[in-house]
């Protein structure tokens, strides 16, 4: 099928889409708009020449009750003009009456909300972590003085094990193992100081274990 030489377009003046005016003689003419250049870039690509219309009701166009299509869907379906542009909506109830082009442009609608407040200062140390981290370490430093007092035979007073575990987050030494014997390579590890470095470790697994999880 040969290419048309000259093509009726509908057009609707649309600011900065497709800017109308009509010249001295009457004549609608385009006078800028994005859709504007496309039309004319296709003109001399396919080489055709293209006169323009403007439907009668200024609309791009419905389907009515009685089953009649208005503006630029309708005379493009009576065939009264070979092409409509400007800012054309792609929609279910306008598919079955004309052919629509791939589409050049999307929209992105959006939501818009108010923007978030400044986070409180005063809480800027537990920023760098989330809370499954802290909510670990700090289950672990609890879990800590329980450990010690079975595994190293402790007698000190809770409140100083749960201290020592407070030390230890703040890279201190150990508590000392008072097993007589039966935990003798525990002592060894203490008192070369690889106790701190053995909990310490265990601490991080663990930590960062539950973070990943």
């Amino acid at each position: 099928m040969e290419f048309p030489s000259v093509m009726r377009v509908l057009v609707n003046n649309l600011v900065s889409i497709c800017d109308l005016e009509k010249n001295p003689d009457g004549q609608i003419i385009l006078k800028g708009g994005v859709e504007a250049e496309l039309l004319k870039l296709l003109s001399y690509a396919l080489k055709f020449r293209y006169e323009l219309m403007v439907p009668e009701d200024l609309q791009w166009g419905i389907k009515l009750q009685n089953g009649s299509l208005t503006g630029m869907i309708g005379k493009i379906y009576r065939g009264e003009a070979d092409l409509a542009m400007c800012a054309f909506v792609q929609t279910e109830n306008r598919q079955w009456a004309v052919d629509f082009s791939y589409p050049y442009e999307i929209e992105h609608l959006v939501f818009a909300t108010r923007a978030p407040r400044p986070l409180p200062k005063f809480l800027a140390y537990i920023y760098p972590f989330s809370y499954t981290v802290w909510f670990s370490m700090i289950a672990v430093m609890l879990l800590m003085p329980f450990m010690w007092r079975r595994l190293l035979c402790s007698t000190v007073p809770m409140r100083k094990l749960f201290s020592d575990a407070f030390a230890i987050f703040l890279s201190k030494e150990s508590p000392q193992s008072n097993c007589p014997s039966g935990l003798r390579t525990l002592r060894d590890l203490d008192t070369h100081d690889n106790f701190s470095v053995l909990v310490l470790r265990c601490r991080f697994f663990l930590v960062f274990g539950l973070a990943s999880a």
